[in-house]
């Protein structure tokens, strides 16, 4: 670990400590959640997880709908190496982001992990790990003179007994192996990366982005006309963290539809869409970074038909309105951009029939039930 990221250990586990940390019996447990997003070079989140467990005995993930705590991890790249951030949210309040930096990946997400223990359970900083029966950990107090762990994770390896080995006859577990290995006494201690195994996979279902977004890409339409219709939309969404609520986001979408001439009896015929979308969408389901959700919202526009190639060609401009059931799928790429994905049904409301006059001739009348589906490029503010 480089010494800038050794000398800010200390200070972010008091900061996080007295900042967060709870009071809770020994007997108790307490159940939270963790929404931990990092570079692909950084360590996992199931390994963020197993570490944070580890650390903290009495601390647990909760079940789908309990009240926990949630906490928000968050590791980027900088141009001199990496910063993480540490926030708790909770069922009415939350705190204000703790950061540190590092020259590793590893050595950022270590601290932050030892920094979500303590809050969780103030002893965790003390507590040893768990070790194999008759075997003592690295690092712990023994017969033969060793020093124990200090707070900020260095250790003094024994005289007798290398640090990183055990006194029993069976090797010890990879799971309970120290994640950092001793050096000379007084220097900073190593990340041992070969010890870490993944833990098991957990439910961040809980934890989800909150603010404003900004939402465009392509869309294709059913129903508009005699054709598929293609399209634009530029939206705003507004996203709400707060565990247990009914709506997950508020947005609005703005759109404009066009479709591929049509030609009926020897005259041909087009039309256009400008609408207005707002949408509300309900509790999603998340897993890690991915989301899916079902939204309710209201299409409300301007459709135009104009014909060609005939004696007098003319233009008709009607309301439309329409009701979407549409399915959303989110996939975060970064804290900043993310994926979504939208398809439903379009219940029509106005239904009008359009004709060329003299003789009559249908060119097209809305139906009951069209489609709606897209892609969009997103980016919260």
């Amino acid at each position: 670990m480089d010494r800038s990221l050794t000398r800010l250990l200390p200070v972010a586990v008091l900061a996080l400590g007295f900042g967060f940390a709870r009071s809770t019996s020994a007997a108790e447990s307490e159940p939270i959640r963790i929404d931990y997003r990092a570079e692909a070079s950084c360590p996992g989140a199931d390994q963020f997880v197993a570490d944070v467990l580890r650390r903290a005995p009495r601390a647990r993930i909760a079940a789908l709908g309990e009240s926990a705590r949630t906490f928000v991890i968050a590791i980027q790249r900088t141009d001199t190496g990496f910063e993480g951030s540490l926030a708790v949210q909770g069922e009415s309040s939350a705190t204000a982001a703790r950061k540190v930096t590092g020259a590793r990946c590893a050595e950022v997400s270590e601290v932050l992990a030892l920094s979500t223990a303590i809050a969780v359970d103030p002893s965790a900083a003390s507590e040893p790990r768990p070790a194999t029966s008759g075997s003592t950990s690295a690092g712990s107090a023994d017969t033969s003179g060793g020093s124990a762990a200090d707070a900020s994770g260095s250790a003094t390896p024994s005289a007798e007994q290398p640090a990183g080995t055990s006194t029993g006859s069976e090797p010890r577990k990879a799971s309970e192996a120290e994640p950092r290995r001793a050096t000379d006494a007084g220097e900073p201690a190593e990340r041992d990366d070969e010890t870490d195994v993944p833990g098991p996979s957990y439910d961040y279902s809980a934890s989800r982005p909150s603010g404003a977004s900004l939402l465009v890409g392509p869309e294709l339409h059913t129903g508009i006309g005699p054709s598929l219709a293609r399209g634009v939309v530029l939206g705003i969404d507004a996203a709400s963290a707060a565990p247990g609520a009914w709506l997950s986001s508020i947005g609005i979408e703005f759109g404009y539809f066009a479709l591929s001439t049509s030609r009926v009896g020897g005259a041909a015929s087009s039309f256009e869409l400008y609408l207005a979308r707002p949408r509300l969408c309900g509790p999603a389901l998340r897993v890690s970074r991915i989301s899916l959700g079902a939204c309710l919202a209201a299409e409300l526009g301007l459709l135009t038909g104009s014909g060609s190639e005939i004696a007098f060609p003319e233009s008709t401009n009607r309301f439309w309105a329409a009701a979407a059931l549409p399915l959303r799928l989110q996939v975060d790429l970064s804290r900043t951009w993310f994926v979504e994905v939208t398809g439903g049904p379009v219940l029509a409301i106005t239904r009008d029939e359009f004709v060329f006059q003299n003789p009559d001739t249908e060119i097209y009348s809305v139906p009951l039930v069209g489609f709606s589906g897209g892609l969009r490029i997103g980016a919260r503010l």
